[in-house]
C-alpha cells in the first residue's frame, strides 16, 4: 500500500472519505486527522469518526455533532497481547496496574546468567557470593529458602552488594546449605 500523499507543505492530507464494510451496521468509517493533544474540541464531526493526537492517544466519535462525543479508544503503543505476543524494550504501564486475571497464570522470568532471578545454595553462615552484573544501588533483593522447614534452615539476608557485580547473602544456620531463590526487582 503507497504511503498517504501530502500536500505543498509536506503535511498528509487527511483520510475523510468515508470507509463502508459490506454487511455493516451503522455508520461509515472516517480517520478525520490529528490534534495537539486530546479530541477534537471544534468542527463537525460524524458518529463513527476516527482521530488520533500527537501524544499517540486514539479517539472514536460515539454522537454525531459540534465537536460530536468522543470516547477515548487507546493511547500510546497499542499492545492487544490477547493470545500471546512479544514486547521487545521496557512495557511501562503509567496508569493502572499489570493484572493477572485467569488463575494459573503469572509473571514468568528467565533465569541464566546475569538474570534477575536464579538459584544459589546456601553455605551455612558463610558469605555466598552471587555473581550478576544486573545488580545496582537501588536493587531490591529477595530471599526465599526452596528447602521447606527442617532443622539447619536460618533466616536468610543479604550481607552485601556490589554494584554490576554481584550480591552475597548469608544464612542465620550454622549448617543451612538449602536451595536458595533469589529475585532482583529495580524500583519504578
Amino acid at each position: 500500500m503507497a504511503p498517504p500523499s501530502v500536500n505543498e507543505t509536506n503535511v498528509p492530507y487527511k483520510f475523510d472519505a468515508p470507509v463502508t464494510i459490506t454487511g455493516a451496521t451503522g455508520t461509515a468509517f472516517r480517520f478525520v486527522g490529528a490534534t495537539a493533544g486530546g479530541a477534537p474540541a471544534s468542527g463537525q464531526f460524524n458518529a463513527g469518526d476516527v482521530a488520533t493526537d500527537l501524544t499517540g492517544a486514539f479517539w472514536f466519535c460515539s454522537t454525531a455533532g459540534v465537536p460530536g462525543t468522543w470516547v477515548q479508544i487507546g493511547s500510546g503503543v497499542y499492545l492487544p497481547l490477547t493470545g500471546g505476543g512479544t514486547v521487545t524494550g521496557n512495557l511501562t504501564v503509567t496508569t493502572g496496574a499489570v493484572d493477572i486475571s485467569t488463575a494459573g497464570q503469572g509473571l514468568k522470568v528467565a533465569e541464566g546468567s546475569n538474570a534477575k532471578q536464579g538459584l544459589a545454595t546456601a553455605n551455612s553462615t558463610t558469605a555466598v557470593v552471587v555473581a550478576n552484573t544486573s545488580v545496582t544501588a537501588n536493587s531490591r533483593i529477595f530471599l526465599s529458602n526452596q528447602a521447606g522447614a527442617g532443622a539447619n534452615i536460618g533466616a536468610l539476608y543479604v550481607s552485601a552488594t556490589s554494584v554490576g557485580t554481584s550480591f552475597s547473602f548469608k544464612s542465620t544456620g550454622t549448617a543451612d546449605t538449602s536451595v536458595v531463590a533469589y529475585e532482583i526487582i529495580e524500583p519504578g
